[in-house]
C-alpha cells in the first residue's frame, strides 16, 4: 500500500496522485467524503454522442441494420 501526504497549496488541500496510476491531466471527477472520512473520486463520463451530427450514427452503421422500420419486435409471435 502506498502512502501520500496532504499538503496546502494556496487555499486548497492537495493530495498527490502517483504517476503510476495513469490518471490523465485535465480529467474531471466528482468527489465525495463519507462519515468515516473516506474520500472517493469518480470519473465524470463524457457523452460519446455529444459531438455527433444528427443522423451521423445511422449513416455510419446503416449497412448493418436489418431494415429501417425495425421496432424491437424480434420476440413477437404472430
Amino acid at each position: 500500500m502506498m502512502k501520500v501526504k496532504a499538503r496546502e497549496v494556496g487555499h486548497s488541500t492537495v493530495v498527490s496522485v502517483p504517476k503510476s496510476f495513469g490518471i490523465e491531466t485535465g480529467k474531471e471527477y466528482t468527489v465525495a467524503i463519507d462519515n468515516l472520512g473516506t474520500i472517493t473520486f469518480e470519473p465524470i463520463d463524457v457523452n460519446p454522442f455529444a459531438q455527433m451530427a444528427t443522423g451521423e450514427l445511422y449513416q455510419e452503421n446503416k449497412d448493418i441494420l436489418v431494415d429501417d422500420y425495425a421496432k424491437g419486435l424480434e420476440n413477437v409471435e404472430y
